[in-house]
């Protein structure tokens, strides 16, 4: 008895050593802005970069940029166009991840030709009851969908910042992102100027 007690203790704690050691996934909170030049790197805040918040009302923004309104890739692709190419932003560039009209690898070039090297999801799919989140997963929307996107961005040279939702999104995020060193922030820790 005393054996098995002491085994499943080992056991527990070799699972916790060993997530630790191959997830290192780091907590920020961000803010979000219309520069790509906006430079927060100061006690654990990042810039997301979010053109389209420009669209919207500022005491709005946060919740309406997150509302399937227009196209927010294509706008972000119209906005990274007009910037000056090649001086490295220290901000992330948001994308909406669950895109299905937008051809990754050419707007990864954009986003690259713009000076950035880092990228998040962001906006990312709100949450919705269980009717609705089980008919977007049968469409090929999830967050499990956001993060294999984000996997494909990172094995391309970029840095990551993973927007979740709650503690579930966290943890599915540490399992598939196995290996990668990325930022994470909860949506409720971001923050609008």
């Amino acid at each position: 008895m005393a054996y098995r007690l002491i085994t499943c203790r080992l056991r527990s704690l070799f699972v916790c050593v060993t997530l630790g050691n191959i997830c290192n996934m780091k907590k920020v909170t961000a803010q979000l802005t219309s520069d790509p030049f906006e430079n927060m790197e100061t006690h654990n805040t990042v810039a997301i970069y979010a053109p389209a918040i420009q669209e919207f009302p500022p005491e709005m923004m946060l919740d309406l940029i997150q509302l399937p309104l227009g196209n927010l890739n294509q706008l972000t692709a119209s906005y990274i166009a007009s910037i000056s190419k090649c001086d490295p932003k220290p901000s992330y560039c948001g994308v909406f991840a669950l895109d299905p009209f937008i051809k990754w690898k050419d707007f990864l070039a954009q986003i690259r030709g713009a000076g950035f090297h880092r990228i998040c999801n962001f906006p990312k799919l709100p949450v919705f009851g269980s009717e609705e989140a089980d008919a977007l997963l049968a469409s090929g929307f999830s967050f499990q969908h956001e993060l294999e996107v984000l996997v494909s961005f990172a094995e391309d040279g970029m840095d990551i910042l993973v927007v979740c939702s709650d503690q579930n999104e966290i943890r599915l995020a540490e399992d598939v992102l196995t290996g990668l060193a990325v930022e994470f922030c909860l949506i409720a820790d971001i923050g609008t100027n």
